[in-house]
């Protein structure tokens, strides 16, 4: 099991190590997030045609909802510790600053740790939209189960 973990980071770090690299997973990463308005329109009857008591409508709801959470929390931890990998990098670079080379890799490095960190700013705004996206939908069926309950 240390091993899973090992190589679960290793998998990050060089996933951090690209930042076309780190935008391609999180595109990857987003698709739920992208596609949550087709899993509520498949999955969901509308308010019009739903019974606030159908268990399917509260069930789908649910796991959507875990769906959506769990993604976003791993894509929360996916930037952030590609943020402090990135800021470990550039506070390593900055130890040599003589060397012209190393000059340049800190230019890129630190480019590239601002574009991660604009990145959470970016996360932030998906979330919202599609939490949001999720409760309009589903309060509907959430408020009838959590009455039963």
């Amino acid at each position: 099991m240390g091993s899973d973990n090992a190589d679960a980071q290793q998998s990050t770090d060089l996933i951090c190590q690209n930042f076309g690299d780190f935008q391609e997973v999180l595109m990857n990463m987003r698709k739920i997030d992208d596609r949550i308005i087709y899993a509520l329109n498949a999955v969901i009857p509308t308010e019009s045609f739903a019974s606030p008591t159908d268990p399917l409508g509260t069930e789908q709801c649910k796991k959507l909802s875990n769906e959506l959470t769990e993604s976003q929390k791993q894509r929360q931890q996916t930037i952030r510790h590609c943020v402090d990998f990135a800021a470990k990098r550039v506070q390593d670079l900055r130890a040599y600053p003589e060397n012209g080379e190393v000059a340049k890799n800190l230019r890129r490095e630190q480019n590239s740790l601002r574009m991660m960190q604009s990145e959470l700013n970016v996360e932030e705004v998906l979330q919202d939209r599609a939490t949001k996206i999720l409760h309009d939908r589903c309060k509907f069926f959430l408020k009838a189960s959590e009455s039963r309950y």
